[in-house]
């Protein structure tokens, strides 16, 4: 189908401002993602430390527990 001869084809490609534009774009686009994931990591090793203190505080109390039901059982067998 042959277009009129007024009416010119479309052009895909990006006219070169848009071109420079888009190029200048990238590596901000690039830094915001590295600055997000960096922040992310901080944010993982951050959650990490609290579940390693967690775990620690589980430990205790689960050591204290231990220790309750000793006592109450040697209570217990003497009564």
């Amino acid at each position: 189908m042959a277009l009129p001869q007024n009416e010119k084809p479309q052009n895909k490609t990006p006219a070169p401002a848009q071109s420079q534009s888009n190029a200048q774009q990238a590596p901000s686009t690039a830094g915001m993602i590295i600055s997000r994931l960096n922040d992310l990591n901080v944010r993982m090793r951050l959650a990490e430390q609290r579940i390693n203190q967690n775990k620690e505080r589980l430990r205790v109390i689960d050591d204290q527990m231990l220790g309750n039901k000793k006592e109450l059982s040697s209570e217990v067998s003497e009564i």
